[in-house]
């Protein structure tokens, strides 16, 4: 292509083509599209996008992701605790960070605590939402104990259509990603907002 590379991009909402003239003085040697979809990892059968694996691989030589993604299944929801059917990406996240025990302790309560499914064994993400953000016990609530790591906890809600609803935990840790880096686009937590940056530079997508 007489020195441009291509790059397929997604960002959710658009699909596009880039072309970076790689010899050009007008474009610096180091410049990588935000939006170039080798930087991202699809998951929730291809219905959503996060970043890919950190680029610090553990002392094994595995790598971790940024952003772990567990889906909330209506149909299956003890999944959530059954660690066999546990992405092997979230399995990785929560090794490499030591969160393995408190993620079980987060999710077990999610699903034994009454109230967080209907009586169609659907989650009600507004009641997940609550557990997440109150004390447990005396204790710190599981928002708070998950920050101490510098992770944070996002309860996610995509309404696909009458009939479809996609629900889902997102676990990002921001001591790699900055909030005006990536942004949950649909968290439940209505007091939660992207930073100013994060709009104006991205759009409001990631």
């Amino acid at each position: 292509m007489g020195g441009a590379k291509a790059v397929t991009l997604d960002c959710f909402r658009w699909l596009w083509l880039e072309f970076v003239d790689v010899h050009s003085t007008a474009v610096a040697k180091d410049y990588v599209s935000p939006y170039d979809v080798t930087l991202y990892q699809v998951v929730l059968n291809d219905q959503y996008m996060i970043p890919s694996s950190s680029s610090d691989a553990a002392a094994d030589g595995s790598s971790s992701p940024n952003v772990a993604v567990v889906e909330l299944s209506d149909v299956t929801p003890k999944n959530l605790i059954h660690h066999k059917k546990r992405p092997d990406h979230v399995t990785a996240f929560l090794t490499q960070r030591g969160l393995t025990s408190l993620y079980e302790s987060f999710t077990h309560a999610l699903y034994e605590t009454k109230g967080t499914r209907n009586w169609a064994d659907s989650w009600r993400t507004t009641k997940l939402l609550e557990i997440l953000q109150q004390e447990q016990d005396g204790n710190d609530s599981f928002q708070d104990q998950f920050a101490a790591f510098h992770i944070q906890v996002v309860i996610c809600k995509m309404i696909q259509s009458e009939w479809s609803t996609l629900k889902w935990i997102e676990l990002i840790d921001r001591s790699q990603l900055s909030e005006s880096t990536y942004w949950p686009q649909y968290n439940v937590d209505t007091d939660s907002s992207p930073p100013p940056e994060f709009s104006s530079s991205r759009g409001g997508t990631s």
